[in-house]
């Protein structure tokens, strides 16, 4: 993982770098439930997208 620059001009080095990595690792997080979201979308419109036609 790398770091912005600005973090390395703070007083508190170590304090910033615990910021940010909770700020990357709840921006996954919802990345996670948003694609898990997505992903059932996309596949109902396939399956819909495969049913026959009546």
């Amino acid at each position: 993982m790398s770091y912005p620059l600005f973090i390395f001009n703070s007083k508190n080095v170590e304090k910033e770098k615990k910021r940010y990595r909770k700020i990357v690792k709840r921006l996954f997080e919802g990345l996670k439930l948003n694609l898990k979201k997505l992903r059932s979308i996309i596949e109902d419109v396939i399956k819909l997208g495969k049913e026959p036609k009546v």
